[in-house]
């Protein structure tokens, strides 16, 4: 998708609310081409004689559009924006710029609300991430967890067998299968070489998993 600066504002709006209780000051948006970041967030503050906190803080979020990324990760991404808003906004001291207190936050805000935010979200020049595109072999688990909530483990061929008796050590899950899919959609998630599920809909499973015949029930 293409964000534009309606799409952002709202996206703000609720993110707001959601994560930060509404204590962001207004933000203001601006659209970017560049190619060299998905987003990134600029700022003027003065700060009070006597407190930390900044007075008059202004703050501008730049979104890039020369990446067609998928709606939750444009989401991911803003969140990921947010979190500097939070700590700029309330005066607080990190030890770098995706710090100890960043990554707090964004580790909390990922197991709370089951997003997928990460430190780095740069991406090479281009429209697209050719690694989106790539057709390549993936093993994919598909796991039910016994929360109702679904999620993919996406490894190598190698790493299939190690993964399956370690994932039930580290999660609750209720049921799980092994696909194999040259897909490009699994190209978004991480190939694992540890325990580690990624949250994923009911309806992009529907779409994009492969033929039921071509399960691997090793379980």
């Amino acid at each position: 998708m293409t964000p534009t600066v309606e799409y952002v504002e709202s996206k703000i709006g609720e993110f707001n609310a959601l994560v930060f209780g509404s204590c962001l000051p207004p933000i203001s948006v601006k659209l970017s081409k560049a190619r060299s970041f998905l987003g990134r967030v600029e700022y003027r503050k003065k700060r009070s004689l006597f407190g930390r906190k900044p007075d008059n803080l202004q703050i501008l979020m730049r979104i890039s559009t020369a990446f067609d990324l998928p709606e939750r990760e444009q989401e991911d991404v803003i969140i990921h924006e947010l979190i500097h808003c939070y700590i700029a906004f309330k005066g607080l001291r990190d030890s770098s710029t995706h710090g100890r207190l960043f990554r707090s936050m964004m580790e909390r805000i990922n197991r709370e609300y089951g997003r997928n935010v990460t430190v780095s979200h740069k991406m090479a020049p281009g429209a697209v991430n050719p690694r989106l595109q790539e057709v390549r072999l993936n093993c994919i688990c598909v796991s039910l967890l016994k929360n109702g909530r679904w999620g993919v483990t996406v490894c190598t061929e190698a790493m299939m067998k190690k993964l399956d008796g370690l994932l039930p050590r580290y999660y609750a899950i209720q049921e799980r299968h092994w696909y194999t899919s040259t897909d490009p959609f699994f190209n978004r998630y991480p190939r694992s070489r540890t325990a580690k599920i990624y949250k994923i809909s009911r309806e992009d499973l529907d779409v994009h998993l492969p033929d039921p015949d071509n399960k691997n029930n090793i379980l």
